[in-house]
């Protein structure tokens, strides 16, 4: 689906479940939905200020949170522990996540969700949320050589979330 179609379904998404579409909202959706890999909270306030300059992370943890109980967004876990976020048609999906370049796969296992079902009911447990994410290497880094490794500083590369 082209990202227009797909930022519009959401927006009407969004409207039928008594949301407002502010300027800041509609501006984290366009990024969510015209992105085809992860974005973390910060990521997507970079993508989605050139739409609307006055966006605030806040606003942008806040949409998140509502796009993902609507199931439109999953977070995921990155490379460096971080949660990123990524547009999904359906919140019971198997992420397949590139840890180089950052592309994400969802695909639907029935099979594993059965699976996960018949496991739930033998304990008595009702599901609330199902997660699975494989990190690994898409077939486009698989084919590319590796950056070479950054030789080691005194200090430590501090990662912000």
């Amino acid at each position: 689906m082209p990202p227009q179609e797909h930022e519009s379904g959401w927006i009407d998404r969004l409207r039928r479940h008594g949301d407002r579409i502010t300027p800041s909202r509609r501006a984290v959706v366009m990024a969510l939905t015209s992105s085809d890999r992860a974005l973390s909270a910060l990521e997507i306030l970079e993508w989605a200020r050139p739409w609307c300059p006055g966006l605030g992370i806040v606003t942008v943890y806040r949409t998140i949170e509502r796009l993902q109980h609507l199931g439109l967004v999953q977070r995921v876990h990155g490379v460096n522990s971080c949660h990123s976020y990524i547009a999904v048609s359906d919140a019971r999906r198997f992420m397949f996540l590139c840890e180089r370049c950052g592309s994400a796969d969802a695909l639907s296992m029935p099979d594993m969700e059965t699976m996960v079902g018949q496991a739930a009911t033998a304990l008595g447990f009702q599901v609330q949320a199902l997660t699975f994410q494989v990190n690994g290497l898409c077939r486009r880094c698989q084919s590319e050589p590796a950056a070479p490794m950054a030789e080691a500083t005194a200090v430590a590369d501090v990662t912000v979330c």
